[in-house]
């Protein structure tokens, strides 16, 4: 998925505009939640996203949604990454 399609994604599901997120190489963000749904672009790098239903690994050009409240856990991989992230309360 590029930029503009990811975009247009967004206003039909009625998110905010995406902001861009930059993680460090191998970054970990244990698990916790959010109030808020999520629908994520991967730019560059490497995010894998682990909740009880497993884990799910995601490259440059894959897009991924987790709603609210839902605990997960984050691993940004060796490169680090750069993520375009949506939320929707």
């Amino acid at each position: 998925m590029d930029d503009n399609t990811f975009r247009e994604l967004l206003r039909q599901r009625g998110y905010a505009e995406p902001e861009l997120i930059e993680r460090n190489p191998n970054t970990h963000n244990a698990e916790h939640t959010h109030e808020f749904a999520v629908s994520a672009l991967i730019l560059e790098g490497e995010l894998e996203v682990t909740t009880a239903y497993g884990t799910t690994t995601c490259r440059a050009g894959d897009h991924f949604e987790l709603e609210g409240g839902i605990p997960h856990s984050e691993q940004y991989g060796p490169a680090g990454a750069r993520v375009l992230v949506g939320r929707r309360t």
